[in-house]
């Protein structure tokens, strides 16, 4: 009998996760319309903020999403997506904003291993950057991530 409530959870969860992957899609899309959207030079300056704060979101999500694929493909990723999000508030399109969040989701899911996956996390940010991960927390990271942002936009005003 519990082999068939556990593969009950375990349907819903994974049918739950097909319909968060889609939304995840959708967000996506939605985050590259808004980098990619031509506004007036009135709002110029704010879209440069947002556009910074996306690119970064967007750089910080996948490094999420790759730490997490060490647990397995694409499926599993996308659950574990699903309970980040839904059972521990871990709002991806927002992760810079909210990595004590997420540290917090990722030990309630993985206890005492949560680190290994906060570490993978750290390793491919970094690697996104060109920087060595070693002796650099995520916040750090996520830090110097905003600064060379900031430093190519003063740079390149006009390659957004």
């Amino acid at each position: 009998m519990m082999g068939f409530l556990g593969l009950g959870v375990v349907n819903t969860a994974w049918y739950r996760a097909k319909r968060l992957n889609g939304l995840l899609r959708e967000a996506v899309k939605s985050s590259l319309m808004i980098e990619d959207s031509n506004l007036t030079s009135q709002t110029l300056s704010l879209e440069d903020s947002v556009s910074e704060e996306v690119r970064l979101n967007n750089l910080v999500g996948e490094a999420v999403l790759q730490g997490l694929s060490h647990f397995g493909g694409r499926k599993v990723v996308e659950s574990l997506i699903y309970i980040l999000e839904l059972e521990h508030s871990v709002n991806l399109r927002n992760v810079v904003n909210e990595l004590d969040v997420l540290r917090s989701g990722l030990s309630k899911m993985f206890g005492d291993a949560a680190y290994v996956v906060e570490g993978k996390v750290r390793d491919t940010l970094a690697k996104s950057l060109g920087l060595d991960p070693d002796g650099r927390t995520l916040e750090q990271l996520v830090e110097t991530a905003k600064k060379l942002f900031q430093q190519d936009f003063e740079q390149n005003p006009n390659s957004d």
